[in-house]
């Protein structure tokens, strides 16, 4: 059984952390699973894999994540995914290989500032509950309501290419929240978030097996 789900006042306290190399630390200790007093070992570079519901595999440098898959997710997209994904079970290895492999793609690679990559995970993680819960038939369909595409958001402009690649892929048929999961390139967060604000601005309805819609614009 993998242990990584954290206390609350644990990951408040990660927020709050100045130093880098402490953030990197905890980073990987979130991945393996193991208890944040092993500093030595949360700093090791190699390939870290978990498996069982689901295939991740991160490459490690010094504890911090420099490339990452994550079912068919990559680089920061995994990562995030990783901090969302429900892990139930599964087994953790850890091999101190120190080449990633020429089949995962520049699009594996983690380009962002690991801190920020790390608070973000943070902030999705601690927001995403809140989300499935305002969206919370995990079986009603996403139902096109509008003929053209719009994206009035200005404050979210980083959901637009998420909510265009649903719009593309729900335009002629509906789909639940967790089909679109295996079928867009973007962690479930970013897939929930946009989805809600598609539904609030009319382009979308989402519809339950129930006699009313479960959630409409406004």
């Amino acid at each position: 059984m993998l242990a990584l789900e954290r206390d609350r006042k644990a990951v408040a306290a990660d927020i709050v952390i100045e130093d880098a190399r402490e953030r990197r630390e905890i980073a990987s200790g979130l991945v393996d699973g193991q208890p944040p007093e092993a500093v030595e070992e949360r700093q090791r570079s190699g390939l870290a894999e978990i498996a069982g519901e689901t295939l991740s595999t991160f490459y490690f440098e010094k504890g911090t994540p420099r490339w990452g898959r994550f079912e068919h997710l990559a680089g920061e997209e995994a990562f995030w995914q990783l901090f969302l994904h429900d892990h139930r079970s599964g087994t953790f290895s850890f091999s101190n290989e120190t080449k990633v492999g020429a089949n995962w793609g520049e699009n594996c690679a983690m380009t962002r500032n690991a801190d920020e990559v790390l608070i973000n995970a943070i902030h999705m993680r601690d927001q995403f509950e809140d989300l499935r819960k305002e969206m919370r038939d995990s079986t009603a369909r996403l139902k096109r309501l509008q003929l053209n595409f719009k994206w009035d958001n200005r404050e979210s402009d980083e959901l637009r290419p998420v909510a265009e690649e649903i719009w593309q892929i729900a335009y002629n048929e509906p789909l639940t929240l967790p089909e679109l999961h295996s079928r867009i390139r973007f962690c479930d967060w970013k897939i929930y978030q946009a989805a809600f604000q598609m539904v609030r601005n009319g382009l979308f309805i989402l519809d339950s097996k129930k006699d009313e819609p479960l959630l409409v614009g406004g």
